[in-house]
């Protein structure tokens, strides 16, 4: 999917890589967290930003997926220091605890918002910390942008312009 670019200032969101190109790849669609998301964000598009840092280790699993999509080079030819695709933060949660025999992180149930209300557990997968207390971000909709747009990216929330060229 490619994504167009609304002319009014959207939330981003920053991540390190390769975690951002995952959730434009549509493998990464729950970003985990110490912290929750702003209850009003919930439902809205956010841009998401893939910042200049590499994870060094990403583990087997994912160094394939990078390797399919990139190339031996992904390190050199993976996109940072960009906005890379607007997503729907279509819900939240907080994990409870783990249930190991299924490989799920069950839901604190009075932290479920948004779209996920009553869902109660996630399958854990490779692409985040699903560790007790961490919150569960669950990202829908994603739309890939055309071309990377280059931003600066910032800690927590913040507001990015795609027509303010000065980033």
């Amino acid at each position: 999917m490619t994504g167009s670019i609304s002319a009014d200032p959207v939330y981003a969101i920053t991540l390190h890589q390769p975690w951002a190109s995952l959730i434009t790849l549509g493998l990464k669609t729950v970003e985990t967290r110490s912290w929750p998301a702003p209850a009003r964000l919930v439902g809205q598009r956010i841009a998401v930003h893939a910042g200049k840092r590499l994870v060094r280790q990403p583990g087997e699993r994912i160094e394939r997926e990078l390797l399919a999509q990139w190339g031996e080079d992904w390190r050199l030819n993976i996109p940072i220091g960009a906005v890379v695709a607007t997503a729907t933060l279509a819900g939240m949660a907080r994990v409870e605890h783990m249930d190991l025999t299924s490989s799920h992180a069950v839901h604190d149930p009075g932290t479920e918002v948004g779209s996920i209300a009553g869902m109660e557990r996630t399958p854990v997968d490779p692409w985040g910390d699903f560790s007790v207390g961490r919150w569960l971000w669950f990202l829908d909709d994603v739309e890939a942008l055309p071309e990377p747009i280059p931003a600066v990216g910032r800690q927590s929330f913040w507001r990015w312009d795609a027509g303010d060229q000065r980033w």
